[in-house]
């Protein structure tokens, strides 16, 4: 599945959970995540890693998003890992 997040782990943080097969940034706190993993224990996973004040979201994601201005590479990555409306 593939997943959006808000999350204050950074990408080796994230890639260092055990059911995460990849990973885009977004941008400092936003990452689309590739898991082998449900959406509830990816969040608690994530929430693991960050101080418990910090903003945390997972959500699915079932078509590439439409964005701008996000890292480099990151709409290629959604294509190549989500449906296209």
């Amino acid at each position: 599945m593939i997943f959006l997040a808000r999350t204050s782990a950074d990408a080796a943080e994230i890639a260092s959970i055990s059911g995460v097969v990849d990973l885009q940034p977004l941008d400092e706190a936003l990452v689309m995540i590739d898991a082998d993993l449900t959406r509830s224990k990816l969040y608690h996973r994530l929430k693991a890693l960050q101080p418990a004040d910090e903003p945390l979201l997972v959500a699915e994601l079932t078509a590439v998003p439409k964005f701008k201005d996000m890292e480099p590479g990151a709409l290629a990555w959604a294509r190549d890992h989500l449906p296209r409306d």
